[in-house]
């Protein structure tokens, strides 16, 4: 997480929900050690890293790419587009700066940490769906290839099941 020196409402709340999920949550700021660890504190961040320059945070993902994690890395600002580049995934929160916006994968329109586990159940509710329709496409052609093969399945029944089962 990348936050300011003000901890932004439900923030601790985000950080429980994502430690919840099995996630290891890191903070890599702009700001000063001592700041950035504080904060880190109140929101539930057992690991801090303050950094200077936009390089101090690529380097901290980098780091953490290198130990065999997926790397999430949300942030607001200009300074914070080289990181969201390197991480695998990047969430940018609209603030008017339009780089990281750019560079983002995905941009939350309100700075609201909720959002991201709002855009997290999202992701889970579309793979979710992306495996149920695996399976009825799978089970479809396990089912109707045998049977069209026999001649007993007309194409137009075909077509119907098969956009069904989609």
């Amino acid at each position: 997480f990348v936050f300011g020196d003000t901890i932004r409402l439900g923030a601790a709340e985000t950080v429980e929900k994502l430690q919840r999920r099995g996630l290891k949550t890191q903070m890599v700021s702009g700001d000063g050690n001592e700041t950035t660890r504080a904060i880190a504190k109140a929101v539930g961040i057992d690991e801090a890293i303050g950094s200077r320059t936009p390089e101090d945070k690529v380097s901290a993902v980098k780091a953490l790419q290198n130990q065999k994690h997926q790397v999430a890395m949300v942030g607001d600002g200009i300074n914070d587009a080289p990181a969201l580049v390197q991480a695998d995934l990047s969430l940018a929160v609209h603030s008017g700066a339009n780089l990281g916006e750019e560079v983002a994968a995905v941009t939350l329109m309100r700075a609201e940490p909720g959002q991201i586990i709002d855009f997290l159940n999202f992701a889970d509710a579309v793979d979710q769906k992306i495996h149920q329709n695996l399976v009825f496409t799978f089970a479809y052609n396990i089912i109707s290839i045998p049977i069209a093969m026999s001649g007993l399945l007309t194409p137009l029944v075909a077509v119907c099941a098969m956009l069904l089962s989609s």
